[in-house]
């Protein structure tokens, strides 16, 4: 009996570690180191000409310039795992105007709601801690209230682009767990902040 048991808590482990893993690499489909190192080598010539023709008169510092970067790579990295990685058209033209995060389904379904859940909000997270410190003098609520906002309308834009050009479609599911994860990184990024200015 113990050994049924445990072959079939063993297939149970296996089922949702491959569901895990088809979920994940399909969410990746599509983006590669290649890009990735463009658009980095790019955002970072970007910024250098940036600094040369602003910033280097107004003697900003460099953990600030560095915090841009920071910022502008996280978001070439959302536009890419988002939009940059289908054909345009490649998506039907859907809205879905419902909460789904799984509550209801059953078995493989059930796993690969809660896991692109989990990575939606995962995904938002860094973004909230990097917008969280360009706010940090408006007080911390009123900073995180205003870093949650960005964080709804970045995700906001970012559905609409994949409606319009036919990308993806336009998910209120998506929506809510990009703000609800920029909300945690917002929540993160004062004591963050604060561990790199010691």
């Amino acid at each position: 009996m113990h050994l049924i048991r445990d072959v079939y808590t063993r297939n149970r482990i296996y089922y949702y570690l491959y569901t895990i893993k088809s979920v994940f690499f399909r969410q990746l489909d599509g983006v590669t180191i290649r890009g990735l190192l463009f658009m980095l080598i790019g955002e970072a010539l970007l910024l250098c000409a940036a600094w040369f023709l602003f910033f280097k008169k107004k003697n900003t510092p460099i953990r600030r310039i560095i915090h841009y970067y920071l910022l502008m790579a996280y978001a070439g990295f959302i536009l890419s795992v988002t939009i940059l990685r289908r054909p345009l058209g490649s998506r039907e033209k859907v809205m879905n105007l419902y909460i789904d995060i799984g509550l209801g389904r059953t078995g493989y379904w059930l796993w690969w709601c809660l896991f692109i859940t989990f990575l939606n909000v995962i995904l938002f997270i860094p973004w909230g801690i990097l917008i969280g410190p360009l706010f940090r003098k408006k007080g911390y609520l009123k900073g995180i209230f205003i870093t949650t906002a960005i964080g709804f309308f970045t995700s906001l834009m970012v559905e609409c682009i994949q409606y319009k050009t036919g990308t993806g479609f336009f998910e209120l599911t998506d929506l809510m767990t990009n703000t609800i994860g920029t909300f945690i990184g917002a929540v993160l990024a004062l004591p963050i902040n604060r561990l790199f200015r010691k």
